[in-house]
């Protein structure tokens, strides 16, 4: 499982209608935004779902790009012995 946090910077429509989009991607929650309208958000997939999820929010109507602020797979990197 990966565990991402993700700031998600908006055009055009306002955040809000942003944000209620957003809300259909699974495994996104919104944990806020700051005053330029970018949302802070945590995006939990498994890591060979995340590049497909990433491409999903950005593809969302309204988003200018997907920030990601940290990842962490390390759980699933030390059950496969990566680690």
């Amino acid at each position: 499982m990966a565990i991402t946090g993700l700031v998600v910077m908006t055009m055009g429509s306002g955040p809000d209608e942003v944000q209620a989009r957003l809300l259909a991607v699974d495994g996104l929650s919104v944990y806020g935004r700051v005053p330029d309208g970018s949302i802070v958000c945590v995006l939990e997939a498994p890591s060979g779902e995340l590049e497909e999820r990433l491409r999903m929010i950005s593809e969302v109507e309204g988003v200018a790009a997907v920030l990601p602020a940290s990842v962490n797979m390390e759980d699933e990197l030390e059950a496969d012995g990566i680690i």
